[in-house]
């Protein structure tokens, strides 16, 4: 960690914690003593600079408390240690309720791109972000983001069109930070985690996350102490870890699957089982049909099964009246930042008839509407009050588009994101667009695309 001197330290320090980046006079004195005890260190100026900067009292006796809380920790012990500690210190100062959601980043691998979207329904599935009568679960959730940023404690790694975040990382000696204040309070135990494989520690497993190479290390793996498990996250192991038996999970309500390709239909069979289960993502795995026991999973809130060979939904998902986001749909990147994507030729899936029993639906990307089932399901859409993001793609006949088009005319006070992409050899295309009767009026986000059966078509967002 390089170093930086006085003055440059000074003019960081003050920038961060005034707009004008000068510093008032009753807090010069202070300031060098909070300084003396970051030692230079970019990180943790900038750490307890933007701390202070969101304080009230500005005054010299709120400051020397906060110097006194840093101790001497980096200007005795200029180590990792000592940056943990101050760093420690921006953790302990956050609020209840985000301290919660930040300790919670620590489920995901070092060095991890953490998808906003992703993050949020799990945060809502855990309960752990609760809805308040002027605001929604999304709009809390992006406060706590917010939050993080403002503070320095993640770095935002993707912005949106709308300014918004799109993901993140967490620093990794902030990791570090919070893995220890998770172990210590038994918020999640770890395998594949380096230094910190904590579950034979503990004799109940709240919550468990697998990085990739824990699947191998069975000597600390007992299946007795996961069986109250409520969330298990094992993200991109090669293997299935050997004492894993979904069936005996009962008590699981966040299952993320993302990036293991040994999942089978056994496993599928399985994980409908658990009856109590909230978020389920199978995202980036081989599977390539799920069974009709899914609609058993009542409790299911997010069903995410991109990037998979997923073209068809069975009967049982028109069961799933809890359901809020039906995620669908397989992404081709053309930048290294993964900033564009488009859509290959079986991109969406196609959904059956009792579609509108799923009146808790806000999201769904991408369907899959060229089909005779998938035509009656869409004159179903409009029964969807709650729907605010919807993805479509029409592969064949322009006459796929007409329920869709009625359905689409109802959902004009609910609908907020809007992609649709047509691949038929209609040249009209998408002019059906221009005649709608009602469009919809808080529409934030249209995506079109077209292109008679190849490539093109744009993404609806999201993460």
């Amino acid at each position: 960690m390089k170093r930086l001197q006085e003055d440059d330290s000074e003019k960081l320090f003050f920038k961060t914690v005034f707009e004008s980046g000068k510093c008032p006079t009753d807090l010069l004195n202070v300031s060098k003593d909070i300084l003396a005890r970051c030692n230079g260190l970019p990180l943790a100026i900038v750490s307890i600079g933007r701390m202070l900067a969101r304080r009230q009292n500005q005054t010299s006796e709120e400051w020397k408390t906060v110097c006194n809380r840093l101790g001497s920790e980096l200007e005795i012990n200029p180590t990792l240690e000592g940056m943990r500690r101050i760093l420690a210190l921006s953790y302990n100062d956050l609020p209840y309720h985000p301290k919660a959601c930040f300790l919670y980043l620590c489920a995901f691998p070092e060095g991890s791109e953490i998808r906003r979207g992703s993050l949020i329904r799990r945060w809502a599935a855990e309960g752990l972000i609760v809805g308040m009568y002027d605001r929604s679960l999304e709009e809390i959730a992006q406060i706590y983001l917010d939050e993080f940023v403002s503070r320095n404690i993640v770095s935002p790694e993707q912005i949106g069109w709308s300014g918004r975040i799109k993901s993140c990382k967490v620093h990794d000696i902030m990791l570090e930070v919070i893995i220890t204040k998770s172990m210590k309070e038994n918020f999640i135990s770890f395998l594949g985690c380096s230094k910190y494989n904590t579950t034979a520690g503990h004799d109940k497993v709240r919550r468990l996350s697998i990085h990739p190479g824990g699947a191998k290390e069975k000597r600390t793996f007992s299946s007795k102490n996961i069986v109250h498990t409520r969330s298990l996250t094992i993200l991109h192991c090669t293997e299935k870890p050997v004492p894993i038996k979904f069936a005996d999970l009962t008590l699981l309500r966040v299952l993320d699957l993302e990036g293991c390709l040994w999942l089978n239909h056994q496993d599928l069979k399985d994980i409908c089982k658990l009856s109590l289960l909230r978020y389920l993502s199978l995202r980036n795995t081989a599977i390539s049909q799920l069974p009709n026991a899914v609609g058993k999973l009542k409790e299911l809130v997010t069903l995410d099964v991109r990037e998979t060979s997923v073209i068809e939904f069975p009967k049982g998902i028109t069961r799933l009246q809890n359901l809020n986001h039906l995620l669908i749909g397989r992404y081709a990147y053309f930048t290294r930042t993964r900033s564009v994507k488009i859509f290959g030729w079986n991109d969406g899936a196609k959904v059956p008839p009792g579609l509108g029993n799923m009146g808790a639906l806000q999201r769904i990307s991408h369907l899959d509407i060229s089909t005779e089932k998938s035509f009656r399901a869409m004159g179903e859409l409009g029964k969807l009050c709650q729907l605010t993001r919807l993805c479509v793609i029409n592969r064949k006949e322009a006459k796929f588009w007409d329920p869709f088009v009625e359905s689409l005319n109802k959902l004009s006070n609910s609908l907020r994101y809007l992609s649709v992409v047509d691949r038929s050899e209609n040249e009209a295309e998408l002019e059906f667009l221009v005649d709608l009767e009602n469009a919809p009026v808080f529409l934030q986000s249209l995506n079109l695309g077209g292109g008679g059966g190849g490539g093109g078509g744009g993404g609806g967002g999201g993460g």
